[in-house]
């Protein structure tokens, strides 16, 4: 087996990874560094799959961090599309497609422990929209309304802050127009990096299903002048509906973990620190 590598430039942000060969497959890992998520296109060629015949039917499927039969209408020399979520590694494992044993079930997620598989919903995401939102050199605040769906296990609003200058107050303030919220916050008060100025805190607040009218507001700059780093994301869990699978999954001698069995996550930028 021989390694190589793929993607584009962390340091923008872009997705990387490996590429594994072997005569028989091919193992891909990928890994998105940013805090949104994104889709990864590559092309099927001799160079990623060389075992492969010109314009042979494949097969792909992400066994990390959920198990997803990608769809089957993989060849080689075609494209191989996969979302990538924020902050995560996607391991996927490449073959022809007369080589897999067992049941394929392309476009699902699976549980083969429970013998489950789940539609993904692409419309399952919190919607949002923004109100009242002032930067000035001193502070940022505004109100985010959001709207999680019925179906969320988890949902969460991260705001970022990060002050201009080194004796500025770290903190930020929360507020929910319809009842209590849970807040947690975490703070990193020390210099790290090469910016000594590199001080910022994170406050996360739980998000029910329904509708949250979420008023935020950072702390007074001091001194006055050069506007903070102020950035906001939200995270979601959906709980998918499961039905049996139809027939029997192959048992693996080493099953790869699973994270996300029965979940869909997405990660929503709501405010970035240049907007």
């Amino acid at each position: 087996m021989d390694t190589k590598v793929i993607g584009g430039n962390p340091i923008k942000g872009e997705i990387i990874g490996y590429v594994h060969r072997s005569k028989d497959g091919t193992i891909v890992t990928l890994r998105n560094n940013s805090m949104d998520d994104q889709k990864y296109r590559a092309r099927l060629t001799e160079e990623l799959c060389p075992w492969a015949e010109a314009g042979e039917g494949l097969r792909a499927i992400m066994v990390y961090p959920t198990r997803y039969d990608l769809p089957d209408d993989l060849k080689s020399g075609g494209t191989l599309s996969v979302n990538v979520g924020a902050m995560e590694t996607a391991v996927l494992i490449v073959r022809r497609a007369l080589a897999f044993r067992g049941p394929f079930y392309p476009g699902m997620f699976r549980d083969d422990k429970e013998k489950l598989i789940f539609e993904p919903q692409l419309k399952a995401k919190p919607t949002y929209r923004i109100k009242n939102l002032k930067r000035s050199n001193r502070l940022t605040e505004g109100a985010f309304v959001i709207d999680v769906p019925q179906s969320s296990a988890q949902a969460e609003l991260q705001l970022y802050f990060q002050p201009k200058h080194k004796d500025s107050p770290l903190y930020i303030e929360v507020d929910r127009e319809e009842g209590p919220v849970k807040v947690k916050r975490q703070f990193r008060r020390l210099p790290f990096g090469k910016d000594p100025m590199n001080k910022h805190i994170w406050a996360r607040v739980s998000l029910p299903p329904g509708r949250s009218t979420i008023h935020w507001r950072t702390p007074v700059e001091v001194p006055e002048g050069g506007i903070s780093k102020t950035a906001v994301w939200l995270e979601c869990y959906v709980k998918l509906k499961g039905k049996k699978m139809p027939h029997e999954p192959r048992r693996e001698r080493t099953p790869f973990p699973v994270l996300y069995s029965g979940m869909q996550r997405s990660v929503q930028r709501l405010l970035s620190p240049t907007d």
